[in-house]
């Protein structure tokens, strides 16, 4: 299958889901009201939304399994609030960056799955520029840009969130180059 085949296939789908959204916000229903349909709020946060769904539903079913009961809630209610964002909540987007950037480092068949690559470059970059978002925005709302206010696991999670930024694209390019010349070995 190639790109334009898949791009054709899951066009339907996102033309519906657009038009779906279109009705919702001319009738008023979309929270906030007047949200816009496209921006990259929109876009990082169905992205940062899906890891929870998922955990939600899969404490659901094992209620239901079990017979038990677990109060799942991505934001608990009536804790105090600590400055710090737990390293739980930014977890599950560290490791799907690291699966798909590394995974593109390291798999070095390029001839069969040159679109493979693409996708895991651009998933790796849209789970990183999320983390940052995240990291950002957690630390001015919760004014902790302050050097001396700046705990250490803090400032540790926030150099983990830096060190994924570009410096290995420059890696995968000479990789990839490297083994469309056959040049690769499995040392590298």
């Amino acid at each position: 299958m190639t790109l334009a085949d898949f791009l054709l296939h899951s066009l339907p789908a996102e033309v519906i889901i657009v038009l779906l959204a279109w009705r919702w916000k001319l009738h008023g229903w979309l929270r906030p009201a007047d949200a816009k349909l496209f921006s990259w709020k929109a876009v990082l946060f169905l992205h940062a939304r899906w890891p929870w769904t998922l955990a939600g539903s899969l404490a659901a079913v094992w209620d239901c399994f079990s017979r038990s009961f677990v109060d799942f809630r991505v934001t608990p209610k009536g804790k105090p609030t600590s400055p710090e964002l737990p390293a739980w909540a930014i977890a599950p987007y560290v490791v799907l960056a690291l699966i798909s950037g590394l995974s593109a480092l390291f798999l070095s068949d390029a001839q069969n799955a040159s679109g493979f690559y693409f996708f895991a470059i651009l998933n790796c970059a849209l789970y990183s520029a999320l983390l940052a978002v995240m990291l950002i925005r957690h630390a001015i709302e919760n004014d902790l840009m302050r050097w001396p206010h700046l705990p250490a696991p803090a400032l540790a999670r926030y150099a983990a969130c830096w060190s994924l930024r570009s410096p290995a694209w420059p890696r995968v390019a000479r990789l990839r180059s490297k083994a469309s010349r056959g040049v690769l070995t499995r040392c590298e």
